[in-house]
């Protein structure tokens, strides 16, 4: 994700998050979930905090932290949070390699969001998110949002879910370019077998429906004499099987 600005909100707080950040088990009520999710936050969560920190090597760490509330007279349950990276202590060089000291560079996003049922097994989600980006002395700011839409079905056991995350822009910038935040669009489903098996399948940034791998083997090569040879990339396959 080199590529996008603020990737930073791509990794969670916690490893066991990685691959079920879309939707939480029925009958899980914690709200770590809910940041990236919002639309499974529900009112049996009120009154909830959380708190996550993980360490990664060099000084690295991230972390994520939560409440969430929920309002009777709207029928809105709510939840603010902030998420975070700190990136430790970096070497600081001239052009040629040679040391200068050390710098500091963090990231953080505050966020609020809200979901309301709006049918019995179906729920609705947003968390609007203010992130701050650190480096030495440049900092940029943007502003960017997850929604979610939530299906749950209790007699079968399963949830369907549609999630847009990190859709947003930079209010302000490093170096007056503008830089894309890291979009995804998925789809989930999860179903609870039993009590410790539970099993999930999910297709992930259905934003991009270019998928082709530019091979390099497969593009035009020039010989010693400066000639472009054109490569047949179905001769080039053949060859290949």
């Amino acid at each position: 994700m080199a590529d996008r600005f603020f990737s930073f909100l791509i990794y969670p707080p916690e490893h066991e998050l990685q691959p079920l950040e879309e939707c939480r088990s029925h009958g899980e009520q914690t709200i770590r979930y809910c940041f990236y999710n919002p639309s499974t936050l529900t009112k049996e969560m009120s009154g909830k905090i959380y708190f996550a920190h993980q360490f990664y090597f060099a000084d690295i760490s991230n972390g994520h932290a939560a409440y969430s509330y929920h309002a009777a007279k709207p029928d809105l349950n709510f939840q603010l949070g902030v998420h975070y990276i700190n990136h430790g202590d970096l070497n600081r060089t001239d052009v040629y390699g040679n040391s200068q000291g050390s710098f500091k560079a963090k990231e953080t996003d505050f966020y609020i969001g809200a979901s309301k049922i709006i049918k019995e097994r179906l729920s609705v989600g947003l968390n609007l998110q203010m992130i701050f980006s650190n480096l030495d002395g440049y900092t940029s700011s943007g502003m960017a949002f997850n929604s979610g839409v939530n299906y749950f079905n209790p007699e079968k056991n399963y949830s369907l879910t549609l999630l847009f995350k990190n859709a947003g822009f930079q209010l302000s910038k490093y170096n007056n370019e503008s830089e894309n935040l890291p979009l995804k669009f998925n789809w989930a489903l999860p179903k609870t077998k039993t009590s410790t098996l539970i099993y999930h399948i999910s297709l992930q940034h259905l934003e991009k429906w270019n998928v082709r791998y530019d091979d390099p083997d497969l593009n035009d090569n020039s010989n010693l004499f400066g000639d472009v040879t054109k490569t047949n990339p179905l001769k080039k396959r053949s060859e290949r099987c």
